[in-house]
């Protein structure tokens, strides 16, 4: 294994440390969940490489319940996170192969969906950072109950860590996706790409890509606080991700 493999592209930007106090959380059957929010549209999130609450994870799950949204946010990485640091990580690919799908498919769906549904909720969606989507991805071809996804600065790169398929794994989602796409994200995912063009011969309409050519690879989660202008797009980003959700579920 390459430590120095990575799922993020060059110059992506580094990690980004949560100093609040940590929230309560739940414990379902060993899988750690942030639950906030109430009503019958769940929203999974799924964090990036730098873990539960990790940059602005909190805040974004925060705000989702207060657009209506029942938001969980488990940690699928079983205990392991980065808190700091620029790519590439010493011994990250080694690591994180540890995280295996069918290890993260049943915390989905055989501990955290039904969870949800004892909860009230009744549609299903995901909201992924980085790392994040190669997880949506999973979700979503696994089988239909998720009607919609928001992919921020989507890392399918980290397929190649995993041993996952892209190409396979795009041709069975059916879910709504929109992809908010920074300037040195994966070329697929921009119009006329490999992945846009499997998603949209199966399902049409239901993608979306919104490209920001001055933002870098991981600018919504780990917004520099001292960059105003990365932080609006930041925000414009979060912003079209709800709507989208609305919009879907």
């Amino acid at each position: 294994m390459d430590s120095k493999k990575t799922c993020c592209p060059e110059k992506a930007l580094p990690g980004l440390a949560y100093t609040g106090p940590e929230p309560p959380t739940i414990n379902i059957n060993g899988l750690r969940v942030y639950e906030v929010g109430s009503g019958p549209k769940g929203v999974v999130i799924i964090h990036d490489i730098f873990g539960l609450f990790g940059g602005r994870s909190l805040e974004y799950s925060n705000r989702l319940a207060e657009n209506g949204f029942h938001v969980f946010f488990p940690d699928l990485l079983q205990g392991y996170k980065l808190t700091e640091g620029t790519m590439p990580i010493p011994d990250f690919a080694e690591k994180l192969t540890n995280i295996k799908w069918e290890v993260t498919k049943k915390e989905i769906f055989d501990t955290l969906v039904p969870y949800m549904k004892s909860k009230g909720v009744e549609t299903f969606a995901a909201l992924g950072f980085c790392w994040g989507p190669r997880v949506i991805a999973n979700i979503c071809a696994e089988n239909d109950l998720f009607k919609v996804a928001v992919n921020f600065h989507a890392s399918w790169e980290a397929f190649a860590i995993h041993g996952d398929k892209p190409y396979e794994l795009a041709e069975k989602i059916r879910a709504a996706q929109i992809f908010l796409i920074a300037s040195n994200d994966d070329p697929n995912f921009k119009e006329g790409g490999a992945y846009v063009n499997i998603l949209k011969k199966n399902i049409g309409d239901k993608i979306k890509q919104v490209y920001y050519p001055k933002m870098m690879h991981g600018w919504v989660a780990r917004t520099p606080v001292d960059e105003p202008e990365t932080r609006k797009e930041a925000e414009n980003a979060v912003s079209k991700g709800i709507e989208f959700l609305k919009e879907h579920l």
